[in-house]
């Protein structure tokens, strides 16, 4: 853990300043304890993911063997041994990554997801209480840059808005950063995305990173240069950390029930992680696994495709006979659950559902992103009717006297669309939140025509 004895705390709360000078006697094992309630634990932790509606499950002894590619894991420091080759696995078999380094982290885990540290000392505009420790980054600083990064005749990008981390964040302290800066010579399967950078003079397109979001294969993570945000201090007394903090774990939980897996330095790790991609099938249910694979191509490779009919009614028909297939009750590998729709008949079976209820039934690592904006262009069009022009951020005026039910769903839709519309590596939607999202988009437009 980074020394000082928590300069932050001491200058804002603490009754004397002259006490930032003076060491606090904590047993170094509170360092990221997930019971400690010390300055340096992660009980707090509990807390944020709670308010957040997120089940955090802090790992003390995990067996690789119980993980699956639809996890959701967030790491602090990483400096387990042996590390970076079951994560490397797991992000690149389609799992979510948050991951949140110190300057120990080994080179070796960095490199995984084609990154390593920034040489020499950082610098930075703004810091917390003008101290070189503490950078803070600010909203308008991040709007700023999109802004400019936008000007010149290109045109605005669809990244070029503001991350899903800064929802409901003015400013995010942090507490002896590292930089962060890609591999010169990035690996075929890794692409690397600056999200929020340090702002180095001259460098504004090549500063260091401080957060990074990073496709490798299947999956996505996202990496912060500071693991201290996550801490008991951080998260009681910078409303933004504590907000940054739920931002993040939430990030790749779209609108469905938001469960996360924490592992420390202190986790114990056993037995193998065991990839879902990549294993051999025989027989008919290896034949439908290659047709899974073939219509996630499509859609990952023709997604500007989409839009003709031609191609509509392939991927139909090929949807079809996977849902004629799976109501056969096949083993299918990592299947937990018996979709919906084959309990009962679904009400109404657009093309969209047809496609969400196939994959689901045998993994759910599709993405759904284009879907998804067909139903949230559906959804905008409704609020527009009912309400006018949807504003910038936050729920139109008169959704307030909808039912709170129908309020959190329309909320939750709204959140999930932003996000991908912003589009980048994120923009991705498993099959199993387009199901949730559906379902919120289905409550939310009935309110509607009952308000109407």
């Amino acid at each position: 853990m980074k020394s000082p004895a928590w300069i932050f705390s001491m200058t804002v709360f603490a009754a004397g300043q002259s006490r930032a000078d003076e060491p606090l006697a904590i047993p170094e094992q509170a360092h990221f304890d997930p019971t400690s309630e010390t300055w340096n634990g992660l009980a707090y932790l509990a807390t944020t993911a709670a308010e957040a509606k997120i089940e955090i499950e802090f790992e003390t002894a995990l067996d690789l063997g119980t993980l699956s590619h639809e996890d959701v894991l967030v790491v602090l420091e990483g400096t387990t041994p042996g590390l970076e080759t079951m994560l490397g696995a797991f992000v690149s078999d389609g799992g979510s990554l948050v991951l949140a380094v110190e300057e120990n982290a080994p080179p070796a885990l960095l490199a995984t997801f084609g990154l390593a540290f920034a040489d020499g000392p950082l610098t930075h505009n703004h810091y917390f209480r003008d101290h070189p420790r503490f950078p803070a980054f600010r909203t308008v600083d991040q709007a700023t840059a999109s802004v400019q990064r936008t000007a010149g005749g290109a045109g605005p990008r669809a990244n070029d808005g503001l991350h899903f981390v800064w929802f409901n964040v003015e400013e995010l302290v942090t507490n002896h950063p590292v930089g962060l800066v890609p591999l010169a010579d990035l690996p075929s399967d890794v692409a690397v995305s600056p999200v929020i950078r340090f702002a180095t003079p001259g460098l504004a397109e090549s500063a260091p990173s401080f957060l990074v979001e990073v496709k490798r294969d299947r999956g996505h993570a996202l990496i912060a240069g500071d693991a201290s945000i996550f801490i008991n201090d951080m998260q009681r007394n910078a409303y933004g950390d504590k907000q940054f903090v739920a931002n993040a774990m939430r990030y790749f939980c779209g609108s469905g029930v938001c469960r996360v897996r924490l592992l420390t330095s202190a986790t114990t790790l056993s037995g193998r992680y065991e990839p879902h991609h990549g294993r051999r099938l025989f027989g008919l249910e290896g034949f439908v696994e290659h047709g899974l694979d073939v219509i996630e191509l499509l859609m990952d490779e023709a997604n500007d495709s989409l839009s003709r009919p031609g191609v509509q009614i392939s991927l139909a028909l090929a949807t079809l006979l996977v849902i004629a297939l799976a109501a056969l009750g096949l083993p299918w590998p990592g299947r937990s659950r018996i979709p919906a729709w084959q309990r009962a008949p679904a009400p109404v079976l657009t093309p969209a559902r047809l496609w969400a209820d196939a994959l689901t039934a045998a993994r759910g690592t599709a993405n759904f992103r284009d879907p998804a904006l067909l139903v949230g262009q559906g959804l905008t069009a409704a609020l527009e009717r009912q309400y006018g022009p949807r504003p910038p951020s936050g729920l139109p005026r008169g959704a307030t006297e909808l039912p709170e039910r129908a309020q959190s769903a329309l909320a939750r839709s709204l959140v999930t669309l932003d996000r991908l519309e912003r589009g980048g590596y994120s923009a991705h939607l498993p099959a199993t939140d387009f199901e949730s999202l559906w379902r919120d988009v289905q409550t939310a437009l009935s309110a509607l025509r009952g308000q109407s």
